[in-house]
């Protein structure tokens, strides 16, 4: 009964999951100044990715944490729908490439592995009360932010930015 309610709770969008993301940002952009102006500029965003007619929904509320050295930027994603691949695909195809992601992102090169984790994961327990799960950000994910100059606070659990 506990696997059919979670099971649940996951299709009908009922779990809020957040991951934080390194990004490097590669795309072009017109305007001067900081290398995530753009994003920035546009502060709290829900993205739609369709392709051509095909395929189904993806929306992912996204936040920027910090900005780091060389184009670098944590970013704090929550899918609402849950493709394989969402967030990846998303934030690859808007410039912002997730550092180690040798299949949509930058690389090996920029980091030993991919800088994504899933850091914590909300839902409904089968008894009604509400529970969170929640990760720390690994002491290599800090690592790689410590070596981009990204600020981790005073705790391995980025504060939230609302």
């Amino acid at each position: 009964p506990a696997a059919a309610h979670i099971s649940e709770a996951f299709g009908t969008r009922r779990v809020r999951k957040t991951y934080f993301a390194l990004v490097e940002i590669t795309q072009p952009i017109a305007r001067s100044g900081s290398a995530v102006d753009h994003l920035i500029s546009r502060g709290r965003n829900t993205f739609v990715a369709t392709s051509h007619g095909q395929g189904g929904e993806a929306r992912t509320d996204w936040t920027i944490m910090a900005e780091g050295t060389a184009s670098t930027a944590l970013l704090r994603a929550r899918p609402v729908t849950g493709r394989m691949h969402q967030i990846r695909v998303q934030l690859s195809a808007m410039g912002c490439g997730i550092l180690g992601d040798q299949l949509y992102g930058a690389g090996s090169e920029k980091a030993s592995r991919l800088m994504l984790h899933a850091f914590d994961l909300s839902l409904q327990h089968p008894d009604g009360s509400d529970m969170t799960l929640a990760a720390p950000l690994p002491d290599d994910f800090l690592a790689v932010l410590d070596e981009y100059g990204i600020p981790t606070g005073a705790s391995p659990a980025m504060p939230a930015a609302e």
